[in-house]
């Protein structure tokens, strides 16, 4: 899973955009607590090296697409 922040212009209170570690990389996933559109996405990366587990916490899912395998 890689995690691309999206460029805007302006933003809401809600939705913050903050540079996170390893922005960008692909990164192994663990599990997932939620994904539900409409809802918060919230997920369990391996971001670290050292074997502890990261939850990430994402704005609101607007669509979910299959991935397409080669």
């Amino acid at each position: 899973m890689a995690r691309l922040p999206r460029q805007v212009s302006q933003i809401s209170d809600r939705d913050l955009i903050a540079d996170l570690r390893r922005d960008g990389d692909t990164l192994p996933l663990v599990g997932i607590r939620n994904l539900t559109v409409g809802e918060d996405g919230i997920f369990y990366l391996r971001v670290r090296t050292d074997g502890v587990v990261t939850l990430r916490h994402t704005t609101t899912v607007i669509s979910i697409k299959p991935l397409e395998v080669s």
